[in-house]
Order: C-alpha cells, then structure tokens, then sequence
C-alpha cells in the first residue's frame, strides 16, 4: 500500500511551519524517533502549540486512521537543510505505516527514497502524505537529498498489531537492516524515476 492521501490543505501546513519555527528551539538532531545513523534535525509535536497539536490529530485521525484501523504511535516533524542535513539514511521504521507529509514546495530534491525498488516517491501537493506499510521488506526507505532550500515533513507512524507482534517484526526488520548493512548489499545507487 503506496498512497497518496490528502492530509492537510496548504493554509494547515503554512502554520504548521510556522509553528515549528516558532518553537525551533526544540528542533534538534535526535534519536528519539530512531537511532543516531538515522538521526536528522526533528520537532516531537508535542514540543508545538496546543492549536497545532489538536490540528495535526484531527486530521490524522479524520485522513489516516479511518484508512488504516490503526492509532497514532509517533508523530514529528522534520527539517531538511544544506547547513544541517540534506537527507537520511535507509533505515525500517518498524511502525505498521508510515505517512510522510509533505509541508512545503520550497526546495529541490528530497522524495522518500526506497532503495530496494530504487524508486524516489513525493506527493506533489502540499498538505499531500505519502502512506505506505512500513513493516515490510521493501518499505526500507531514506529521505533522498534536498539540493536546494528547505523541506519541511510531517512524519506519522501509526500502530496496528499489538506490541508483541511489532516487536518481533522490528527485531526482524533491524536483522535485515544490519545484513543490507554489513554485507553492503548492492542497492540502487540512482532513483528510477
């Protein structure tokens, strides 16, 4: 399941941004959402305003959930930039999906890259998410490098399957991700798009 779905209009994610940088004290390279290889300049929403926070819900839960049966597991945002970090290693998010929303059209490049198919996929639209199962194989994914500007995410990743269950397919996924790794499987080095 590789879907484009309509999650904010442009007016949402305007003050979405705005927001994130209004409280970009909070933006940081972290591993709160992964581990330090995959780290990149992100805000957890519940470092945003109360408004924003019952926005991002909303429409999560109005947009995703009701397409998926699941419930939200982690939200934040991300920052690509030249000075800090253009991209982001491939890595499995172990969520049952993940949604990467698209914020803004302010910069060239960047797409969610899946190395294992070597197809780059971005919505075209803003407030536009890019849903896909992420407990698979062939969802291993990277953020493909911006070249110029800023680009601003919205990262949902939503829970299906009990604890148990995930994580048995996130110990699975992270052994997958170290054999790719250390056996430096050859992936596409180029998008086919």
């Amino acid at each position: 399941m590789d879907i484009v779905v309509k999650v904010f209009s442009e007016t949402e994610c305007d003050l979405i941004i705005k927001d994130f940088i209004e409280n970009a004290e909070h933006v940081k390279l972290s591993t709160d959402h992964g581990i330090s290889r995959i780290s990149s300049y992100e805000i957890d929403i519940k470092n945003l305003s109360n408004r924003i926070i019952n926005l991002i819900n909303n429409r999560i839960n109005q947009n995703l959930l009701s397409r998926t049966g699941g419930k939200i597991g982690m939200v934040f945002g991300v920052r690509y930039s030249l000075d800090t970090k253009s991209d982001m290693e491939p890595h499995y998010d172990c969520s049952s999906y993940s949604c990467v929303i698209k914020l803004n059209n302010d910069y060239e490049g960047g797409g969610t890259y899946f190395p294992l198919d070597g197809g780059v996929l971005s919505p075209t639209e803003i407030g536009n998410g890019l849903l896909f199962k992420a407990d698979t194989i062939d969802s291993y994914h990277s953020a493909y490098p911006i070249t110029k500007g800023v680009r601003y995410v919205l990262v949902v990743r939503i829970e299906k399957h009990g604890v148990i269950r995930q994580l048995l397919k996130a110990c699975f996924l992270h052994f997958v991700d170290k054999y790719i790794r250390k056996n430096k499987i050859k992936l596409y080095k180029k998008p086919l798009i």
